[in-house]
């Protein structure tokens, strides 16, 4: 589904937001914004996505909100090369008609 970014700008806190193109056959291509909402420089990300451009549920910017899915990503140094890296995934925010993980 990922097929890289659109917006090149290095996420420096909560609040930012970045833009990845995606593919999905029932949709064709997209553009998901993902919203930053937790952040520590090296050690953690997480990020709350919007329908973007091409989304078949709207663009984020024609008033569209963050549906409450969130995804985080949780760094832990392990030695000098290495980093054990925790993805998460939670929906229990998620809007009534998302309520099911698997959409």
């Amino acid at each position: 589904m990922l097929r890289g970014a659109v917006t090149p700008v290095v996420i420096s806190g909560a609040g930012d937001v970045f833009v990845m193109k995606m593919y999905y056959a029932a949709h064709g291509d997209y553009e998901m914004n993902n919203h930053v909402v937790d952040y520590e420089q090296d050690r953690r990300i997480g990020w709350e996505p919007a329908a973007g451009r091409g989304h078949p549920d709207g663009p984020d910017d024609a008033g569209a909100s963050r549906w409450g899915h969130r995804w985080s990503y949780e760094l832990t140094p392990d030695g000098p090369d290495a980093t054990i890296v925790t993805e998460s995934y939670d929906c229990s925010r998620a809007r009534v008609a998302w309520l099911t993980c698997g959409h």
